[in-house]
């Protein structure tokens, strides 16, 4: 009976761990992002940071000429997220391809980041483009 107890609440804490850590690409604003990137030909990689609220600005962002990009992510814990203060960094860097961040900013402080991997040698560097959203 112990066990069967035991192996009910394992079950449990795996179920809630899984939901409280999985990505927030569901939301329209992030699928909207992946889609327009696909369709200019880059393979979405994965989400850094978290999203908490609606965006207020974009920046698009390329690998270096060696290929590696390191993005930066933060939430500061306030509009209601409490106490919950998080920084998040990765380096993105594999041979033969070249990467691009979206990093998309909540507030001044707030953000998260996109990354998105095409085949080294198939795109534009260009410079960085901030945009707002309207």
């Amino acid at each position: 009976m112990k066990t069967v107890a035991s192996a009910c609440a394992l079950s449990i804490v795996m179920l809630l761990l899984g939901a409280c850590g999985r990505e927030h690409t569901d939301r329209a604003e992030i699928k909207s992002e992946i889609e327009l990137q696909r369709n200019q030909g880059w393979d979405f990689v994965e989400m850094v940071g978290e999203a908490h609220s609606t965006p207020v600005m974009r920046e698009i962002r390329h690998s270096d000429a060696s290929g590696s990009l390191t993005v930066h992510a933060g939430n500061t814990g306030v509009d209601g997220y409490g106490d919950r203060s998080q920084s998040f960094d990765k380096t993105f860097k594999k041979d033969g391809f070249d990467y691009l961040e979206v990093k998309i900013m909540t507030s001044p402080a707030d953000g998260y980041c996109l990354v998105f991997q095409k085949p080294r040698g198939t795109i534009n560097n260009s410079a960085s483009t901030p945009q707002k959203n309207n």
